[in-house]
Protein backbone atom coordinates (compact mmCIF):
# COMPACT_ATOMS: atom_id res chain seq x y z
CA UNK A 1 0.00 0.00 0.00
CA UNK A 2 1.59 3.32 -1.11
CA UNK A 3 0.34 6.45 0.45
CA UNK A 4 2.27 9.38 -1.07
CA UNK A 5 2.75 12.78 1.29
CA UNK A 6 1.64 15.11 -1.25
CA UNK A 7 -1.16 14.98 -4.18
CA UNK A 8 -0.41 14.76 -7.78
CA UNK A 9 -0.66 18.19 -9.00
CA UNK A 10 0.60 17.72 -12.88
CA UNK A 11 0.30 15.07 -15.34
CA UNK A 12 3.26 13.69 -14.89
CA UNK A 13 3.06 13.39 -11.18
CA UNK A 14 -0.05 11.17 -11.65
CA UNK A 15 1.65 9.77 -14.51
CA UNK A 16 3.96 8.11 -12.44
CA UNK A 17 2.11 7.64 -9.33
CA UNK A 18 -0.02 5.11 -11.97
CA UNK A 19 2.62 3.41 -13.59
CA UNK A 20 2.40 0.46 -11.48
CA UNK A 21 -1.35 -0.24 -11.97
CA UNK A 22 -0.40 -1.66 -15.08
CA UNK A 23 2.19 -3.94 -13.42
CA UNK A 24 -0.47 -4.75 -11.10
CA UNK A 25 -3.29 -6.11 -13.75
CA UNK A 26 -5.16 -3.11 -13.40
CA UNK A 27 -4.56 -1.40 -17.14
CA UNK A 28 -2.81 -2.55 -19.98
CA UNK A 29 -1.35 0.75 -20.66
CA UNK A 30 -1.24 3.85 -18.89
CA UNK A 31 0.41 6.67 -21.03
CA UNK A 32 -0.45 10.20 -22.41
CA UNK A 33 -2.67 11.09 -25.24
CA UNK A 34 -0.11 12.81 -27.07
CA UNK A 35 3.82 12.04 -26.08
CA UNK A 36 4.89 15.77 -27.61
CA UNK A 37 2.14 18.07 -26.11
CA UNK A 38 -0.43 15.85 -23.46
CA UNK A 39 -3.81 17.26 -22.60
CA UNK A 40 -5.11 13.74 -20.65
CA UNK A 41 -3.64 10.75 -19.08
CA UNK A 42 -5.19 7.23 -21.31
CA UNK A 43 -6.05 4.17 -19.34
CA UNK A 44 -6.54 1.22 -21.93
CA UNK A 45 -7.54 -2.74 -21.32
CA UNK A 46 -7.90 -5.16 -23.71
CA UNK A 47 -7.32 -2.91 -26.94
CA UNK A 48 -10.10 0.00 -25.19
CA UNK A 49 -10.09 2.82 -23.59
CA UNK A 50 -11.52 2.69 -20.15
CA UNK A 51 -10.46 5.65 -18.50
CA UNK A 52 -9.34 9.04 -19.02
CA UNK A 53 -8.12 11.30 -16.28
CA UNK A 54 -7.37 15.51 -16.99
CA UNK A 55 -6.18 17.85 -15.29
CA UNK A 56 -8.96 20.85 -13.56
CA UNK A 57 -8.43 24.35 -12.22
CA UNK A 58 -4.86 25.07 -13.82
CA UNK A 59 -3.25 22.10 -12.35
CA UNK A 60 -4.70 21.93 -8.98
CA UNK A 61 -7.79 19.36 -9.74
CA UNK A 62 -8.85 16.49 -11.80
CA UNK A 63 -11.34 14.50 -13.71
CA UNK A 64 -11.90 11.00 -13.94
CA UNK A 65 -13.83 9.79 -16.78
CA UNK A 66 -14.65 6.50 -17.24
CA UNK A 67 -15.73 4.67 -20.47
CA UNK A 68 -18.70 2.36 -20.94
CA UNK A 69 -18.20 1.53 -24.83
CA UNK A 70 -15.41 3.00 -27.58
CA UNK A 71 -15.87 6.38 -27.50
CA UNK A 72 -18.70 6.71 -24.95
CA UNK A 73 -17.84 8.31 -21.65
CA UNK A 74 -19.80 7.18 -18.72
CA UNK A 75 -21.99 9.60 -16.90
CA UNK A 76 -21.87 11.19 -13.87
CA UNK A 77 -18.28 11.08 -12.53
CA UNK A 78 -15.75 13.42 -11.93
CA UNK A 79 -13.38 14.42 -8.47
CA UNK A 80 -12.10 17.83 -8.17
CA UNK A 81 -9.26 18.72 -6.02
CA UNK A 82 -7.50 15.69 -4.31
CA UNK A 83 -7.20 15.32 -0.56
CA UNK A 84 -6.23 11.82 0.02
CA UNK A 85 -4.97 8.98 -2.42
CA UNK A 86 -3.47 5.60 -1.95
CA UNK A 87 -2.42 2.90 -4.45
CA UNK A 88 -2.89 -0.65 -3.40
CA UNK A 89 -2.08 -4.30 -5.24
CA UNK A 90 -5.64 -4.50 -6.39
CA UNK A 91 -7.03 -0.91 -7.11
CA UNK A 92 -6.49 2.68 -6.08
CA UNK A 93 -8.42 4.90 -3.74
CA UNK A 94 -8.90 8.71 -4.41
CA UNK A 95 -10.81 11.48 -2.17
CA UNK A 96 -11.72 15.16 -3.26
CA UNK A 97 -11.51 17.93 -0.13
CA UNK A 98 -14.44 19.45 1.33
CA UNK A 99 -16.70 20.32 -1.81
CA UNK A 100 -19.43 22.16 -0.33
CA UNK A 101 -20.55 21.26 3.52
CA UNK A 102 -19.51 19.71 6.57
CA UNK A 103 -17.95 16.25 5.34
CA UNK A 104 -18.47 16.56 1.79
CA UNK A 105 -16.20 14.90 -0.42
CA UNK A 106 -16.21 12.85 -3.12
CA UNK A 107 -14.68 9.32 -3.43
CA UNK A 108 -13.43 7.46 -7.16
CA UNK A 109 -11.89 3.89 -6.57
CA UNK A 110 -10.21 1.71 -9.53
CA UNK A 111 -10.93 -2.01 -8.74
CA UNK A 112 -10.97 -5.39 -10.89
CA UNK A 113 -14.18 -7.22 -11.15
CA UNK A 114 -14.54 -11.03 -10.94
CA UNK A 115 -14.67 -11.21 -14.83
CA UNK A 116 -11.24 -9.74 -15.00
CA UNK A 117 -12.16 -6.11 -16.03
CA UNK A 118 -11.12 -3.30 -14.49
CA UNK A 119 -13.90 -1.20 -13.11
CA UNK A 120 -14.83 2.45 -11.17
CA UNK A 121 -16.53 3.21 -8.11
CA UNK A 122 -17.52 6.34 -7.41
CA UNK A 123 -19.48 8.94 -4.30
CA UNK A 124 -20.22 11.15 -2.40
CA UNK A 125 -20.11 11.42 1.42
CA UNK A 126 -23.79 12.32 2.02
CA UNK A 127 -25.55 9.71 3.30
CA UNK A 128 -29.53 8.85 2.88
CA UNK A 129 -31.07 7.10 6.36
CA UNK A 130 -31.61 3.27 5.58
CA UNK A 131 -33.68 2.03 8.45
CA UNK A 132 -31.59 2.37 12.27
CA UNK A 133 -28.50 3.38 9.79
CA UNK A 134 -27.15 5.21 6.88
CA UNK A 135 -25.61 4.36 3.17
CA UNK A 136 -24.19 6.43 0.69
CA UNK A 137 -25.24 5.81 -3.03
CA UNK A 138 -22.41 4.24 -5.17
CA UNK A 139 -22.16 4.30 -8.62
CA UNK A 140 -20.59 1.56 -10.69
CA UNK A 141 -19.07 1.56 -14.17
CA UNK A 142 -17.73 -0.59 -15.84
CA UNK A 143 -16.44 -0.97 -19.70
CA UNK A 144 -19.54 -3.17 -21.64
CA UNK A 145 -22.05 -1.32 -19.39
CA UNK A 146 -25.81 -1.98 -19.92
CA UNK A 147 -26.82 1.93 -19.60
CA UNK A 148 -30.35 1.53 -19.41
CA UNK A 149 -30.63 -0.72 -16.38
CA UNK A 150 -31.39 1.11 -12.79
CA UNK A 151 -28.26 -0.42 -11.25
CA UNK A 152 -26.60 2.09 -13.85
CA UNK A 153 -28.63 4.93 -13.71
CA UNK A 154 -29.54 5.10 -9.70
CA UNK A 155 -26.45 3.22 -8.18
CA UNK A 156 -26.80 1.22 -5.17
CA UNK A 157 -27.29 1.49 -1.64
CA UNK A 158 -24.72 -0.20 1.27
CA UNK A 159 -25.88 0.00 4.46
CA UNK A 160 -23.03 -0.69 7.30
CA UNK A 161 -24.27 -1.98 10.49
CA UNK A 162 -22.07 0.79 11.76
CA UNK A 163 -24.51 2.32 14.55
CA UNK A 164 -24.37 -0.67 16.69
CA UNK A 165 -21.16 -1.62 18.17
CA UNK A 166 -23.04 -4.20 19.93
CA UNK A 167 -23.15 -6.55 16.31
CA UNK A 168 -20.89 -5.05 13.76
CA UNK A 169 -17.55 -6.79 13.07
CA UNK A 170 -14.79 -4.63 10.95
CA UNK A 171 -14.20 -8.25 9.11
CA UNK A 172 -17.30 -8.42 7.56
CA UNK A 173 -16.59 -7.47 3.70
CA UNK A 174 -19.36 -6.75 1.50
CA UNK A 175 -19.28 -7.25 -2.16
CA UNK A 176 -20.12 -4.90 -4.85
CA UNK A 177 -21.90 -5.73 -7.33
CA UNK A 178 -21.03 -4.39 -11.36
CA UNK A 179 -23.59 -3.15 -13.67
CA UNK A 180 -23.00 -5.20 -16.82
CA UNK A 181 -25.24 -6.42 -18.84
CA UNK A 182 -29.13 -7.58 -17.55
CA UNK A 183 -28.98 -10.93 -15.85
CA UNK A 184 -25.26 -10.57 -14.96
CA UNK A 185 -23.39 -11.61 -11.77
CA UNK A 186 -20.37 -10.09 -11.93
CA UNK A 187 -18.94 -7.81 -8.72
CA UNK A 188 -15.74 -6.44 -7.50
CA UNK A 189 -12.90 -8.64 -6.64
CA UNK A 190 -10.51 -6.44 -4.98
CA UNK A 191 -12.31 -3.96 -3.35
CA UNK A 192 -15.28 -4.34 -0.65
CA UNK A 193 -16.80 -2.33 2.06
CA UNK A 194 -16.46 -2.71 5.40
CA UNK A 195 -19.75 -3.91 7.48
CA UNK A 196 -18.16 -0.94 10.27
CA UNK A 197 -16.56 1.62 9.44
CA UNK A 198 -16.66 4.40 11.98
CA UNK A 199 -13.41 3.53 13.70
CA UNK A 200 -10.50 5.54 11.75
CA UNK A 201 -7.97 2.39 11.09
CA UNK A 202 -6.84 3.59 7.54
CA UNK A 203 -3.62 1.75 6.34
CA UNK A 204 -2.80 -1.67 5.75
CA UNK A 205 -5.00 -4.57 7.56
CA UNK A 206 -5.38 -8.36 7.61
CA UNK A 207 -8.71 -9.60 7.18
CA UNK A 208 -9.70 -13.42 6.98
CA UNK A 209 -5.43 -14.09 6.47
CA UNK A 210 -5.48 -11.47 3.12
CA UNK A 211 -4.37 -7.69 3.47
CA UNK A 212 -5.91 -4.59 2.35
CA UNK A 213 -5.56 -1.03 2.29
CA UNK A 214 -8.36 0.12 4.28
CA UNK A 215 -9.75 3.30 3.55
CA UNK A 216 -12.45 4.73 5.39
CA UNK A 217 -15.42 2.73 4.65
CA UNK A 218 -13.46 0.91 1.55
CA UNK A 219 -10.97 -2.17 1.65
CA UNK A 220 -8.98 -3.07 -1.59
CA UNK A 221 -6.94 -5.75 -1.65
CA UNK A 222 -2.73 -5.33 -1.59
CA UNK A 223 -1.64 -8.74 -2.13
Amino acid sequence: MYIPNTMPLTLAEMLDFLQPTVEDGLFDSVAYDDADSPTKIVCTQNGNTILDISSANNGHGWYFVPYISAGTAATGFGVNVLAYTARCKGGVYFRSTNTGGPNYYFTFIIAKTGSGKTGFIQFNSQMIAVGASLAPVLYSRCFGDDTSLSLYTYGYLVACNYTSATVADRTILTKLPVVGARGSTDAFSSVFVRSLFQFVNDGQQSIGGKTYGCIDMFAILDE
